[in-house]
C-alpha cells in the first residue's frame, strides 16, 4: 500500500473523526480525538489527568503534555504535574505510557495539520 493512500486514509478518518466529536455524551471520554494547533487538549488516561497542546515546528507536530492525578470523588488532587514535549514529525506516531497499563498515543498529520489523540492498554511484554 502507498505512502499516498496511508495518507488519504487518515485524513479522511481524521475528517470523520473532527465530524463525529458533537456526537460524544456528556461524561463520555472518547478513546480518540482530534485537534488543531494551538487548540487545548484533555483527555483522561485512567488515574491521569493529560493537558496540553500542540504547534507546528517544520512539519512536525511539537506536542507539549502535562501529566497529574485527576481529582478523586471529593475533589482532591495530589500534588504535582510532569511536563513532557514531544516531537512527533508528520505521518508518524508517538505514545507516552503510564505506570497504570495504559498510554496516549500521539499521531500527526502530514504536514502537522492536525494530531490524533488516542488511549490504549498495554502489557509490559509490548514494551520489550
Amino acid at each position: 500500500m502507498s505512502i499516498t493512500t496511508n495518507l488519504i486514509r487518515f485524513s479522511l478518518a481524521g475528517s470523520i473523526l473532527a465530524a463525529s466529536l458533537g456526537t460524544v455524551m456528556a461524561g463520555d471520554e472518547p478513546r480518540t480525538r482530534v485537534f488543531k494547533p494551538g487548540r487545548g487538549i484533555s483527555i483522561d488516561v485512567g488515574a491521569v489527568k493529560v493537558a496540553g497542546y500542540y504547534t507546528v515546528a517544520n512539519g512536525t507536530c511539537a506536542v507539549t503534555l502535562m501529566l497529574g492525578a485527576r481529582a478523586d470523588a471529593d475533589g482532591n488532587v495530589a500534588p504535582g504535574v510532569t511536563r513532557v514535549d514531544v516531537p512527533v514529525a508528520g505521518g508518524a506516531k508517538s505514545r507516552v505510557f503510564t505506570s497504570e497499563g495504559r498510554a496516549v498515543q500521539l499521531t500527526c498529520a502530514t504536514g502537522a495539520k492536525l494530531l490524533a489523540v488516542s488511549t490504549q492498554s498495554y502489557t509490559l511484554a509490548e514494551l520489550r
